[in-house]
């Protein structure tokens, strides 16, 4: 009976022992055997469906670049152009055509300017006889001084020299006189500034030069009328 439950609890002792072995190699198994995650994840990892993936993205937006490059290369070329032909046109900035228009409305400035001077310059004139006329000569030879440093033209200053050569002769400077009215005569000649030298020459007394003066002006009309 002893011996009996010896070789009992001997062969208990050995079929556990088997049993636990036979666990451990069954765990161990599982643990080496390849689970349905790690299956799943690592061909994942190194399948090349995983590197395609990608290089279709890559290559898509290659593609996109591409065509979204190639307006801007046109836009590019289109410029490029552009300034070229800019370069190569005249220049035409600051270039104003001379037209009849231009012309007409220079004509019509010059004209405008022309008529304010005249209009002030009679308008001198015009106080230089009140001046005479209140016998303030000295003052209306100064105001015809001035006109002569300034003087636009010719007939100007023949007709200031004229003037002048009157004042004179009321002044009774019959030889100052004589010279301005000469040199009115001189500078434009008319019949009324020459029967001016005329009287003067009469009022000097000297008659016979005051006769020629008049035998010039007579022959000169008679001439005129004729032709």
């Amino acid at each position: 009976m002893n011996n009996f439950d010896l070789g009992s609890k001997k062969y208990m002792i050995i079929l556990m022992a088997l049993c636990l072995i036979l666990v451990l190699l069954v765990v161990k198994a599982f643990d080496m055997a390849p689970s349905s995650d790690k299956e799943n994840y690592t061909p994942a990892a190194n399948a090349p469906v995983a590197n395609t993936v990608p290089e279709t993205a890559n290559s898509v937006n290659t593609n996109s670049s591409v065509q979204t490059d190639e307006p801007v290369a046109q836009e590019e070329q289109t410029s490029t152009i552009e300034q070229t032909q800019n370069a190569n046109a005249e220049p035409t900035e600051g270039i104003t055509p001379i037209d009849g228009a231009s012309e007409n409305a220079a004509a019509v400035k010059d004209g405008e300017r022309k008529l304010a001077q005249d209009e002030e310059l009679e308008l001198q004139f015009y106080n230089i006889e009140k001046y005479v006329k209140n016998s303030q000569f000295d003052r209306a030879l100064a105001e015809y001084n001035a006109i002569l440093k300034d003087a636009p033209n010719v007939d100007i200053t023949a007709r200031c020299y004229e003037e002048m050569a009157k004042i004179y002769g009321v002044t009774k400077r019959y030889g100052t006189a004589i010279s301005y009215a000469q040199k009115a005569y001189n500078m434009s000649p008319t019949s009324s500034r020459e029967m001016l030298i005329a009287r003067l020459y009469y009022k000097t007394g000297d008659k016979q030069s005051a006769e020629e003066r008049i035998s010039n002006i007579l022959e000169r009309e008679f001439i005129a009328e004729d032709e």
